[in-house]
């Protein structure tokens, strides 16, 4: 219950809407919302094609840089390419090899801004593996289909229509902190990526 308050906290600024939230987590946990849907919620950190890499900070309860020995970080690579984020109600468990962290997620949309909150779709998942602990990344679409640039709801659909978008995204993760920083397992299709959602829906 502890890293789900956590996680429903990212999307609450105010002491009152976030009590209210408790509450409602009290009685509708966020494991039975998730099994019983294919559209799942993300909260966006980084708009697609910037390099500043923002993260929620849960003791500041807000958005912030992250920061590298005091320096802030800045992705020296290609920017994002797509609006990434965190998959709430999620939690990498370290006791299960995570990061300690939320599922991260990449939208596949136009840029939006950070700490926006979107309804997305499972297409696909990048099975990664970051300083010997799972990192996985959901690779998504919005579910509204006025926000979505792409009109693919299966990595099989994805890769016929829009062949090399994978390819692209993969490649992008595997070089993003450098050379041999990130090492790939596994890539898995949309019913491979809610499996993994589930895998790592909070307790």
């Amino acid at each position: 219950m502890k890293n789900t308050v956590r996680l429903i906290r990212s999307r609450f600024k105010s002491a009152a809407a976030f009590s209210f939230l408790i509450l409602v987590a009290t009685f509708i946990p966020f494991h039975s919302i998730a099994q019983d849907s294919l559209s799942f919620t993300a909260i966006v950190e980084i708009p697609a094609g910037t390099n500043v890499k923002w993260e929620y900070d849960y003791e500041k309860d807000e958005m912030s840089v992250s920061r590298d020995d005091g320096k802030e970080r800045v992705i020296d690579y290609l920017p994002y390419p797509g609006n990434y984020g965190f998959l709430q109600g999620t939690y990498q468990d370290p006791e299960k090899g995570g990061d300690g962290d939320a599922l991260d997620v990449i939208i596949i949309s136009e840029s939006v801004q950070k700490e926006t909150t979107v309804s997305v779709i499972p297409i696909a998942v990048l099975e990664l593996i970051d300083s010997g602990e799972k990192d996985d990344k959901i690779i998504a679409i919005p579910a509204n289909p006025d926000l979505q640039i792409v009109h693919a709801e299966s990595l099989e659909e994805l890769n016929k229509d829009y062949p090399g978008i994978i390819e692209i995204i993969q490649t992008w993760f595997l070089n993003y902190k450098g050379p041999g920083m990130m090492e790939l397992t596994n890539t898995g299709d949309e019913k491979r990526a809610i499996e993994v959602i589930r895998e790592n829906t909070a307790p």
